[in-house]
């Protein structure tokens, strides 16, 4: 029905064409009879005496001559500018599937490099493809809203499922990411078994849209990956969550003994009447800091523990933590402060010590 539709509208269209060029090519020679007769009526009425149907014929026969010639141009026209888009949109496909192919490669040894300089480069490259490829498909829907291209025209099909696949690889990139973070935790092979299971659907998904031809199924499927995805990304960031709550800890850990040093180093320059003022501030200015860090932790493993991942909590839990990374860089603010004090008050000391 629909193509009967379109096959209705260029028709209607192309007669309008021929109307337009009829027209075009009998009015100046209308107008021309019109002129002259305003202008001499004597030689308008003698030369239509004389034989009133030749001219007649010869203008309509003039008419048909220009208006074939100028409908065979049309045509012509029409049949290479057709010819032009054919061999664009056949390049333009063809460019799809090679970026397609080379881009499920690329995943491939992205998987089999290990994390550093060279893996978040590579995931740099993905998060590029997938811009482009947004940008692209926008594109290509700008031009099905003004009627450019068919929504279901093979162009617009593989445009969809180019722009579809770099969404699905990026997706299966950040989890990624996440099942490498896994391994630095505690418990890491349940996180990891689960967002294996979400990389699994959203490749199977993929390998879905590779045999997709029509936007209903298209549609049917950005629907399937966008659920996947809605539970496989909490479960992400469930994780980093974890893992930073585990840095915390960490942190806290190596904080309290560096409490311990820095008040053994208090009461030891202080029991040998050194001025230890400026350096109990900022010790008190430290332990205030930690104490903060200590709470809002708290505070955000209580979001992260006493939920099923709900996407709400894990934002609070986020939040947290990012007031807790000012914190932590004020603490080692603090902590650099102190340090050259320290290592100011023992120069000063062993200086003393050579004078004597």
């Amino acid at each position: 029905m629909r193509h009967n539709i379109k096959t209705i509208i260029l028709v209607l269209t192309f007669f309008i064409i021929l109307l337009v060029t009829i027209g075009s090519v009998n009015s100046p020679h209308s107008n021309l009879v019109t002129l002259n007769g305003s202008n001499d009526n004597s030689t308008y009425t003698q030369r239509n005496n004389i034989n009133i149907d030749k001219p007649a014929e010869k203008i309509s026969s003039e008419a048909k001559i220009i208006t074939t010639r100028n409908s065979r141009m049309q045509f012509d026209k029409m049949d290479n500018m057709s010819e032009r888009q054919v061999s664009h949109r056949d390049d333009q496909l063809e460019n799809m599937s090679f970026i397609r192919d080379d881009m499920r490669s690329k995943m491939q040894t992205f998987r089999e490099t290990p994390p550093g300089h060279e893996r978040r480069n590579m995931a740099i490259q993905f998060r590029m493809s997938y811009e482009e490829s947004n940008l692209a498909f926008h594109e290509m829907n700008e031009m099905v809203k003004s009627k450019q291209v068919s929504p279901h025209s093979d162009i617009f099909i593989e445009s969809s499922r180019a722009h579809l696949n770099s969404t699905i690889d990026y997706m299966i990139i950040q989890l990624e990411d996440a099942k490498h973070n896994a391994y630095e935790m505690e418990n890491m092979e349940a996180y990891i078994e689960v967002i294996d299971h979400y990389i699994d659907l959203l490749e199977s998904q993929r390998n879905r849209v590779g045999n997709i031809d029509n936007i209903n199924q298209l549609i049917n499927s950005s629907q399937d990956v966008r659920n996947i995805w809605h539970d496989a990304n909490e479960q992400a960031i469930h994780i980093s969550l974890k893992l930073s709550s585990q840095r915390i800890e960490q942190y806290l850990n190596r904080s309290n003994k560096n409490v311990n040093v820095i008040e053994k180093k208090i009461h030891q320059f202080s029991d040998d009447g050194k001025d230890v003022h400026e350096l109990e501030l900022l010790y008190d200015d430290y332990l205030e800091i930690l104490e903060i860090i200590e709470t809002e932790h708290q505070f955000a493993l209580e979001k992260i523990d006493h939920t099923n991942n709900d996407s709400n909590s894990l934002k609070e839990a986020n939040k947290y933590f990012q007031s807790t990374k000012d914190h932590l860089a004020m603490s080692n603010s603090i902590l650099k402060e102190i340090s050259i004090l320290l290592a100011e008050m023992r120069r000063e000391d062993i200086n003393s010590s050579d004078k004597k």
